[in-house]
């Protein structure tokens, strides 16, 4: 009886991107520790193209502090980029060299003020302390850029934009984008 053995397949995971994402996402978690609205409920990696805004129950303690996200939002060669900075620095560049940008998308999102039982608008106070949140949240994504990924040689990074978000259901809050590339 002869047997049959498989080769190995040896699993190769993302060296690039995804030590970015873990490490930005350590930062992240780090200073949201001290911002006005504290350590939110959730604070992961997330996949595909949308994020879903899971906690923001206002009406439970456990599923609506908030949540902050890392999620790759795009990644393209870096020489095609059309008059970006990566693509001029990609001319100066050896053309053997694989250049690749990828951008991140970083965010907070918290619960939103909302409508009282009796069907009041919320109070003006209420939208302040909203204001005060967001730009708190916003305030600790800078810090966990800067401290996270300074300029090396290896990691060029760019902040690109803040975009606020919703009220989306019960969610409030936004992100960045953040481009960086690696060589």
């Amino acid at each position: 009886m002869a047997v049959i053995v498989e080769p190995s397949i040896k699993i190769i995971n993302d060296n690039d991107i995804l030590p970015v994402m873990e490490s930005m996402l350590a930062c992240l978690c780090d200073a949201l520790a001290s911002a006005p609205g504290g350590l939110p409920c959730a604070c992961q990696l997330l996949p595909g193209d949308q994020v879903p805004f899971d906690y923001c129950d206002c009406t439970n303690p456990e599923y609506g502090c908030g949540q902050a996200w890392v999620r790759l939002d795009q990644s393209v060669a870096a020489a095609s980029i059309y008059n970006s900075v990566y693509a001029r620095k990609a001319i100066n560049t050896s053309r053997c060299v694989g250049l690749m940008a990828h951008r991140l998308q970083i965010g907070v999102t918290r619960c939103a003020p909302g409508m009282t039982a009796e069907g009041n608008p919320p109070e003006t106070w209420q939208y302040h302390d909203a204001v005060t949140q967001q730009l708190g949240d916003f305030a600790a994504m800078r810090r966990a850029l800067d401290c996270c990924l300074p300029l090396d040689k290896r990691r060029d990074w760019l902040f690109e934009r803040y975009q606020p978000v919703g009220p989306m259901g019960n969610c409030v809050g936004g992100y960045i984008v953040m481009n960086f590339r690696i060589i």
